[in-house]
């Protein structure tokens, strides 16, 4: 499943800028060239990422960065995004569709960090309260820098802090304290 939504994440960033043939290729190879490969040297004792110490608690290596950097480098390779004047002003083109999706993702990555542990102990409710704890303050930070260049509070600001501090915890979500 992780292996197959891995380019899903990514599709925001080429989103009408990709043909279909393109977008399915891209789904086909990349669990096979990048995911699968990578999931193995982490979450594999013997693989030569955890043999270096390296720790992903609930994917965030595996999931978030493989995602954001793939994303990168196919954005890279592709025609520049035709902006409106609402895009550039940074407006969302729907906010209460944006709140909407961003608070059923973040509840959802409830489960996915704290089913994480796979039991029911200490491990997953670190999960759980990191996962809480970081996306409400990155979305504070991020709303107050906004304020701080802006002179204005942001709803899509707000929302963007959230996703950003789900993501930085995600891979050690289950490792720190909180």
């Amino acid at each position: 499943m992780f292996a197959l939504m891995v380019p899903l994440i990514m599709t925001g960033a080429w989103a009408e800028r990709m043909t279909f043939k393109a977008f399915l290729i891209v789904v086909i190879v990349w669990p096979f060239f990048v995911y699968y490969p990578l999931a193995h040297w982490i979450w594999n004792p013997a693989g030569w990422l955890a043999t270096m110490g390296i720790l992903d608690f609930a994917g965030g290596l595996t999931i978030h960065t493989s995602a954001g950097v793939g994303a990168l480098v196919i954005s890279l390779y592709l025609d520049k995004r035709k902006m409106t004047k609402e895009v550039m002003a940074g407006k969302s083109s729907n906010l209460t569709l944006t709140l909407i999706g961003t608070v059923l993702i973040w509840a959802g990555w409830y489960s996915f960090n704290g089913g994480s542990a796979l039991a029911a102990n200490d491990q997953s409710a670190y999960a759980l309260m990191n996962t809480h704890m970081s996306a409400s303050f990155s979305a504070m930070v991020w709303l107050t820098a906004s304020f701080a260049t802006s002179k204005m509070f942001s709803m899509t600001e707000v929302l963007s802090g959230t996703l950003a501090g789900l993501a930085a915890i995600t891979p050690g979500s289950g490792f720190v304290s909180p």
